[in-house]
């Protein structure tokens, strides 16, 4: 049996998320990003409550930097 692949059109943060919980059930992810170069808009990172919990159950947050 083949294990299943999933196609992720976007490398934002619901794609690498995506990409994320479902490597986490054993199906494997693969990002295709339509840029070639990724760019700065010049302004901070917020994470609101909302992302850290969804970053918490992930399991990553502890990757996060302070």
């Amino acid at each position: 049996m083949v294990a299943p692949v999933w196609y992720e059109v976007g490398g934002r943060i619901a794609g690498l998320s995506l990409a994320i919980s479902l490597s986490q059930r054993g199906i494997e992810a693969e990002i295709v990003e339509l840029k070639e170069v990724w760019t700065v808009y010049g302004v901070g990172i917020i994470i609101q409550s909302n992302e850290i919990r969804a970053m918490h159950q992930l399991g990553i947050l502890d990757k996060f930097p302070d």
